[in-house]
């Protein structure tokens, strides 16, 4: 593994999350960031709605509860992602990030 950003949209040396995950071509590497691209808008639409929990004043606990494991699972997948240092899937993160922050997030009141 590489301990710098480098651009590999040909092939990777490791497998991306699970063992089951190898990016070997270029079709490959396209799909793959079409995917991390569509986990950071999920990411940003979980945001969204324990932003929306905390405003209803949900009276179970455990709804806040389950929202926060989302939330903290799908920001450790993204930044175990981002940690492969690989260019485009890091501006896949980001440009999903940005995408779904413009498309879930209300302006604030």
């Amino acid at each position: 593994m590489k301990r710098y950003f480098h651009w590999s949209p040909g092939a990777m040396e490791d497998p991306l999350l699970i063992s089951m995950w190898r990016i070997e071509t270029p079709l490959g590497y396209f799909v793959g960031s079409l995917a991390i691209l569509a986990i950071s808008i999920c990411f940003e639409w979980v945001l969204s709605l324990r932003q929306r929990v905390r405003c209803k004043d949900v009276p179970t606990r455990a709804a806040a509860a389950l929202v926060h494991v989302l939330v903290m699972t799908f920001a450790y997948v993204l930044m175990l992602i981002v940690m492969t240092y690989d260019l485009g899937l890091t501006l896949s993160v980001l440009a999903g990030l940005g995408l779904g922050h413009f498309l879930w997030r209300t302006p604030a009141n």
